[in-house]
């Protein structure tokens, strides 16, 4: 760190951005690096899919851990200019009634693939 000042923040895209624990298709636990280049792609294919824009919000559900809550639910809508909205602590009984427009989930992206 410099001296007085903050320590160069810069990243490269090849540089580990995102480290997240999967068992895929092998049901075998593994880490998977994500690189800034790797969740760059994922925002903008996200973006380009979704036309989201400043008249949007996203309702954030799924706990921050998740890679589909930090990549979908958070730094997609807020780099395409929306903001996300934080919930409770997830609870299903309370989820329901708040009906959300748009949901991110499998089975909401299976509904709007087959109306396109």
């Amino acid at each position: 760190m410099p001296p007085g000042g903050a320590p160069d923040a810069r990243a490269e895209r090849d540089d580990l951005a995102l480290l997240i624990y999967t068992s895929g298709t092998t049901a075998k636990p593994k880490g998977v690096m994500l690189t800034h280049a790797n969740i760059a792609a994922m925002v903008d294919m996200w973006l380009a899919w979704s036309a989201v824009s400043a008249a949007d919000r996203s309702l954030l559900i799924l706990p921050l851990f998740h890679a589909n809550a930090i990549v979908v639910s958070t730094l997609a809508p807020l780099l395409g200019g929306a903001s996300t909205v934080i919930g409770p602590r997830f609870d299903p009984r309370t989820c329901a009634p708040t009906r959300p427009r748009c949901a991110s989930s499998a089975a909401a992206l299976r509904r709007r693939a087959r109306s396109c």
